[in-house]
């Protein structure tokens, strides 16, 4: 499961990977990786550059916006967003197992998908 086919799988279902613009989204979604690593809304054009949700609003640039202790390590297939109990880290897009935190856009409630496989 990489951050596009989560993400893919969310908007199939009518909802979205968790968006963490706000602070109080930002505090669900860090409830949810407290047990490990989350993929959550962020994506970036380039190498280095800045991370985006999916309306465009700049994530890192955000007061709670915290790294992870070594990140950003800015590799050039690190482009998707994740998210894990110290904070965000830049992630390629073929990691595979991330749970991730579909927020359904109707009822505004977050169901944790988690895929795992052999």
């Amino acid at each position: 499961m990489n951050h596009s086919t989560a993400k893919q799988l969310c908007e199939k279902d009518g909802g979205n990977l968790i968006d963490v613009s706000t602070q109080a989204r930002y505090d669900v979604a860090l409830k949810y990786a407290s047990h490990g690593h989350l993929f959550v809304q962020g994506k970036r054009l380039a190498q280095g550059g800045p991370y985006f949700n999916d309306a465009g609003k700049q994530l890192d640039v955000l007061p709670f916006f915290n790294w992870t202790s070594g990140e950003p390590s800015n590799r050039a297939d690190e482009l998707y967003l994740r998210l894990d109990k110290s904070g965000f880290a830049d992630n390629s897009h073929t990691y595979d197992s991330f749970p991730f935190v579909k927020l359904d856009s109707k009822e505004k409630t977050c169901t944790v998908v988690v895929l795992t496989f052999m």
